[in-house]
């Protein structure tokens, strides 16, 4: 796997919808249908397709994490942009999806991460950030103060990495590659422990 930081992926949020309307609901009616930030042991049946759609709810963020990004989008809105989140949490199954193009699945290769236990979304500590309108086609601009502020908010924007860059994403400052990654952070990875991760980080 290289280490160099994954590429956010092109499916437009209006082929997302579209899918998550093809996603048959359980028969019985609850309060809270499922979703694509349901967790993969919760769902059954047809709506474990949801996995391989992205969550976008901020409420997923540990609160370090959630502070940075608010104010992020705090900044932009009053810049004049109108940002929106596509992806917070992104689950193993998601990532491998997104993994197979360009390899096992047609179409141009999109992330350079084979599975979630590396990337910085299924820890929560990443969100994609698109213009509301015109997506991933956004002004240079847009782009440009994006990554701006969210620096200034304490993110790592990858906008700004020089090997690969990754303009929607922004992530916890942490580390900015696998590689890069202390010992201590391999281990709790490894061992799935994502409470003990974020509390060590200083994000929860």
């Amino acid at each position: 796997m290289t280490t160099r930081p994954h590429h956010t992926h092109r499916l437009r949020p209006s082929r997302v919808f579209a899918a998550m309307s093809l996603v048959a609901l359980p028969l019985v009616v609850s309060a809270q249908p499922p979703t694509p930030c349901t967790p993969r042991a919760q769902l059954t049946g047809r709506d474990t397709l949801l996995v391989i759609l992205p969550c976008n709810s901020l409420d997923v963020l540990p609160v370090g994490m959630r502070t940075q990004v608010d104010c992020t989008l705090a900044k932009m809105k009053a810049g004049g942009f109108d940002a929106a989140v596509f992806e917070t949490y992104r689950s193993d199954e998601r990532q491998r999806f997104l993994y197979s193009y360009g390899r096992t699945r047609p179409g141009p290769r999109v992330t350079n991460v084979a599975t979630a236990a590396t990337g910085m979304h299924y820890w929560t500590l990443a969100v994609d950030v698109i213009d509301r309108r015109k997506h991933w086609d956004a002004s240079p601009k847009f782009w440009h103060w994006l990554g701006q502020h969210a620096e200034s908010c304490g993110l790592i924007a990858g906008a700004f990495w020089r090997s690969f860059p990754d303009r929607p994403h922004l992530q916890y400052a942490a580390w900015e590659s696998a590689s890069q990654r202390p010992a201590w952070a391999k281990r709790l990875q490894s061992e799935g422990k994502r409470d003990s991760l974020l509390l060590r980080l200083g994000a929860k």
